[in-house]
This record gives C-alpha cells, structure tokens and sequence, in this order.
C-alpha cells in the first residue's frame, strides 16, 4: 500500500500538493473560525460584565437611597412619637375621690350625700392607655360653699382631675368628676381595650 501511495504521488504530484494544501487551508479555516469565536465570546463577556457591574453599582446605590429613606422615616415617627409622649399629661398617683371629696367637703362646709361611680372608658393613645372615670357627686350647701368644694377639688387633683355637668340650687349642689390615670399597657384587659376601640 505504501508503494502504491508513493506511486500516485510521483505520477500527479500536484493533485497530491492540491490535496494536502485544501486539507490544511481546512484545517486552518476551522482553527480561525473557532479563535475568532472566542475572541467574540470574550468580547461579549466583556460587555456583560461591565454591564452587570454597572447594574450592581446602580442597585447598591437605589439600596442606599432606600435604606436612608427608612431611617430618616424612622427618625422622623420616632421624634412624633417623642412629641406625643411629651404633650401627654404627666398623670400623678390615681385621685382617691371618695377620702379627697369627703375631707375637703368638710373643710368647705359642704355635706355630701353621695359620689356614685359612672362610667369607665379606656382610650388608647401614641403615650399609652388613659382610663376615664366619672363620678357624679352631690352635696348640701351654699352657692359659695359648692363652688369653694370644686376649686378645693380641682386644686387637689390638678393632673388628673375634671370637673363637669354643674348644676347648683340656693341648698345644694350636683356636678360630675372625671378621674384620668395612666394604665401600663401588660395591665389592660386586650378584650376591654378592644371592646373600647
């Protein structure tokens, strides 16, 4: 086989030439189709890559953005909040009503015939939980002697007392207190609170 091979190349040794140089022209063509398939893959993770990070960059900066923007929001509901606490009355030890009503009654020379317990209403506020109680309270005496009972009243439960709903006569005299006091929020009832909303 091999005499035979050399033969035909000594009888056409340009079709041989021919054939080797298209062979390799081939071999060359493919190796340069696949470097230039490269060079453009390369190229074109190149791009992408500048672009993901450009993409990152932008997202880190949105995220940024974003994160300031919570906690300027938060500053801002917490210095509210801080507001709020501030405006809320500072509420003293509760008002015992019935001893106050009853000492200084005498000190005005007002009798009371009565403090009977109204209504008590829980509001929620940003500071906490207000409870409100209403007392209706009558008494015998002068127009004097009543109104001195209700600044004495007043005066002693300056924080956390109100008085409303007067109504006096030449003999005796009828008006309501409201006592507010503060209530922590692991003391209120949450089907009383909500009971209230």
């Amino acid at each position: 086989m091999r005499s035979r091979l050399w033969g035909l190349i000594k009888q056409k040794p340009g079709r041989v030439a021919l054939v080797v140089g298209l062979l390799l022209a081939v071999a060359n063509a493919a190796l340069l189709a696949n470097a230039l398939t490269r060079q453009s893959t390369a190229e074109d993770l190149t791009v992408q890559v500048e672009n993901l990070q450009f993409s990152l960059e932008q997202l880190r900066l949105v995220d940024q953005e974003g994160l300031q923007s919570l906690q300027a929001e938060a500053e801002a509901a917490e210095a509210q909040l801080t507001d709020l606490k501030a405006a809320f009355p500072t509420l003293g030890d509760r008002f015992d009503l019935y001893r106050q009503a009853f000492a200084l009654a005498g000190r005005s020379n007002v009798e009371i015939t009565s403090v009977e317990t109204g209504g008590t209403t829980l509001h929620e506020t940003p500071a906490g939980y207000l409870s409100t109680t209403s007392y209706a309270v009558k008494g015998l005496g002068s127009y004097s002697e009543c109104l001195d009972l209700m600044e004495q009243l007043e005066g002693a439960g300056l924080e956390t007392l109100a008085l409303d709903q007067l109504f006096m006569d030449p003999l005796h005299c009828e008006f309501n207190v409201i006592l507010a006091s503060s209530i922590p929020a692991s003391q209120v009832d949450p089907v009383e609170a909500l009971g209230d909303g």
